[in-house]
């Protein structure tokens, strides 16, 4: 099940979230929520910035508001041009650079390719043993093209 939500310039889409979780289109916001998916292997949260491509230099992740578990730990950055093939931008194993609730951290990347759509896919356990993605916010940072 994908839920969809258009925020004018924007359209997120994530794989099924959990009942109690926030929305998906509070994905940009900068408040602190609950959001998160569904425990399923490959779940995943997207941003697809419709006709503008970005090459991303920086991304920002922030983990959700309601405990310090259940943090990311094993995951993958992706960018696709058509939003059905997508490509690894950055792969995470065992990265430990979220652990409090609230708590956000930006990575660099390497990337020459310009892309419309931006994907956090979960490719492994988090700090809690368990496969849900949670994620309060997203950050995208880099070159725009219009």
């Amino acid at each position: 099940m994908t839920f969809i939500a258009t925020l004018g310039i924007v359209v997120l889409e994530s794989s099924a979230l959990m009942a109690d979780s926030a929305p998906i289109d509070a994905l940009t916001n900068r408040e602190l929520i609950r959001l998160c998916s569904k425990p399923i292997m490959n779940a995943w949260m997207s941003i697809d910035l419709l006709e503008k491509r970005l090459k991303v230099t920086h991304y920002t992740l922030r983990h959700y508001s309601s405990w310090d578990t259940e943090a990311l730990r094993n995951w993958v950055f992706e960018g696709s041009e058509d939003g059905d093939h997508f490509v690894v931008i950055q792969s995470h194993i065992d990265d430990a650079s979220l652990s409090k609730k609230g708590q956000f951290f930006t990575w660099k990347v390497e990337c020459r390719r310009f892309f419309k759509v931006f994907r956090i896919r979960i490719t492994g356990k988090n700090s809690n043993g368990h496969f849900y993605l949670s994620c309060s916010g997203i950050e995208l940072y880099g070159i725009l093209r219009l």
